[in-house]
Formats: structure tokens, C-alpha cells, sequence
């Protein structure tokens, strides 16, 4: 399990996210024991940044503390979900909400109220596997491919103010890049040891991480 706070029984991730998207994940049944940890685990290898919550206001004081510009995915248990989902479901940093319960049966007509809900599942392994399907269609939306470099296909040969503004980002971005200096030992090192603590306890990404740690030199990098 993520650190835990004595406080209030809830635990956390141990540094701030590097990534997009945050996983947040409130069921009061969660303990430290092999099944809830191999879930754990399943989820951070879709989203690395997971906070756990077994108490609803705890959690919901976490989740409106976040800035808008936030991509929260909620995992919630049903016992939990009537009372909060109402209370949130507004806030610009909630992105999607997922809810695991025993019954579906009754539960159709007040899903239809809240459209960040994506899916009510009874086996975990289902809602896991919604959840991957989901986030890689919104890693697609939050990181396109600009193959049109203008904005409005009108504007073609007319005028470079129609420039697609993050076509133009990105290729500043990647002209800064190129124009780097080569990582030297001491940056290599740094880097590793940010995402160390970052990825800590993600074995998938800490292998891959392992294997640029033991393989990366400037001039195995393809441009």
C-alpha cells in the first residue's frame, strides 16, 4: 500500500505528480493485504499517480482542494457514491467516475444524471479493464497527433495567423531539444532519481526506467 497518514487511515502517493491524470480511489473495505496491493498495482501501471481514501469527506476535501486544471479519475465504492457523486460530479478537475458495487439492478435511471460516470461494475477486473480502455482514448485526446497545422481548414495558404497554436508550441518545443547539450552522468542520475521516487512501487515503469539506467547513451537516441 501507498504511505499511510495515522489520522484519518488514508495513504498517498509520496511525491507530486508528474503526470497528466491522478487516480483517486475511495472504499472504506481497502486493506493492506495481498488483493487490495495487486490491485493497487494493476491500477498504477494504467495511472502511476494513486490516492486512496476510506473516508468520503476526507477525500472529497482532497478532491475540491485541487486546482481545475486537475485530470481527477474517481474510483468509488457504492456505499459512497449516492451521498458524494452529487457533491462533486461539478468540479471542473473531475474528469471521469467509475463505481464498484454488488448490484447493478435499480441503478440505470440515476446513473443517467451524471454523465462523467463511465462505468458501474461488480468485478474489479471489469472495471480495471474499462479504465485502461478508457485512459488510453484519453491519453489520444490529451496528447494528439497535428497532422493539419492550421486551425481551421479554411485558412489553408491564406494566412500563417491561422497556425494551430500548439503545432507551433510543439515545434518550438522540439527545436529547443535539438539544440540541447547531451545529457552528462550527473543529469542522468538526477533524472532517475526523480522518477525512482515518483514511480515507487510501479515495477513496470521501475524496469523500464532500469533498462535506461543500464542502456541509455546520446547516441542510441533516434530523432
Amino acid at each position: 500500500m501507498a504511505e499511510a497518514v495515522p489520522q484519518t487511515n488514508e495513504s498517498h502517493t509520496i511525491s507530486d505528480n508528474l503526470e497528466t491524470f491522478s487516480l483517486i480511489w475511495l472504499d472504506d473495505k481497502t486493506n493492506s493485504n495481498e488483493e487490495d496491493e495487486n490491485l493497487e498495482k494493476d491500477l498504477r501501471n494504467i495511472i502511476n499517480h494513486l490516492i486512496t481514501f476510506q473516508n468520503e469527506e476526507t477525500c472529497q476535501q482532497y478532491i475540491e482542494k485541487r486546482p481545475e486544471e486537475d485530470r481527477l479519475i474517481l474510483i468509488i465504492n457504492d456505499s459512497f457514491s449516492h451521498t458524494l457523486v452529487p457533491r462533486i460530479h461539478q468540479l471542473r478537475q473531475v474528469y471521469a467516475i467509475y463505481i464498484h458495487c454488488k448490484n447493478i439492478l435499480g441503478k440505470e435511471r440515476w446513473i443517467t444524471k451524471f454523465t462523467k460516470i463511465k462505468a458501474v461494475t461488480i468485478h474489479f477486473d471489469e472495471l480495471i479493464a474499462q479504465i485502461r480502455l478508457d485512459q488510453k482514448k484519453r491519453m489520444k485526446d490529451e496528447q494528439p497527433l497535428l497532422i493539419n497545422i492550421f486551425s481551421n481548414s479554411e485558412n489553408a495558404g491564406k494566412s500563417t495567423t491561422g497556425l494551430n497554436g500548439q503545432f507551433v508550441y510543439n515545434q518550438l518545443l522540439i527545436d529547443c531539444l535539438l539544440q540541447m547539450k547531451p545529457i552528462n552522468e550527473q543529469d542522468k542520475n538526477e533524472l532517475i532519481s526523480i522518477c525512482t521516487r515518483e514511480y515507487q512501487g510501479n515495477s513496470s515503469f521501475l524496469n523500464q526506467l532500469q533498462e535506461f539506467q543500464n542502456d541509455y547513451s546520446p547516441d542510441k537516441v533516434l530523432w
